[in-house]
């Protein structure tokens, strides 16, 4: 799975708006399915047995390349327990704010829109925190926080 996200970060190019990055996204949180459950449930034979019904994949490891415009590609291991790629643009309102549009692969569409909102904090010239604030599709079930470093080159 490393390899292959590795291999495929190198043949695309993320997330805002100064020099040339790498993005190493990181973990998420949604605020809601957000982990494994167990429960009881008859089987076929009548006798009650525990089930497992999976929350959301919260490690999201992955990589993507971004442009001092703030185009961006990438990829990394979904919630849904896939390989998602993107691509993208993020507008910066200033230094620490801004709204990213794009799409990826790996969701229950072949190819799925999203938004989501930009919070930048600095750590050192160099390196930065984001955060990703992603709303569902129709903005009304959850959010999901999303954490990446990002490496900026010279």
């Amino acid at each position: 799975m490393i390899t292959k996200l590795c291999v495929a970060s190198l043949t695309l190019c993320s997330t805002m708006a100064y020099a040339d990055s790498l993005v190493f996204h990181l973990r998420s949180h949604h605020s809601e399915n957000n982990h494994d459950t167990y429960h009881t449930r008859l089987n076929n034979k009548g006798e009650e047995e525990y089930a497992m019904r999976r929350g959301f994949n919260n490690n999201n490891l992955g990589i993507a390349y971004q442009t001092d415009e703030g185009y961006s590609a990438g990829v990394y291991y979904n919630s849904v327990r896939r390989t998602s790629f993107y691509a993208g643009k993020a507008w910066m309102f200033n230094d620490y704010l801004g709204v990213y549009t794009g799409v990826a692969t790996g969701y229950r569409r072949s190819i799925t829109p999203f938004v989501s909102g930009l919070i930048n904090i600095p750590i050192t010239e160099k390196t930065s925190f984001l955060i990703n604030v992603i709303p569902t599709p129709r903005f009304d079930k959850y959010l999901v926080i999303n954490t990446a470093l990002v490496w900026k080159f010279d």
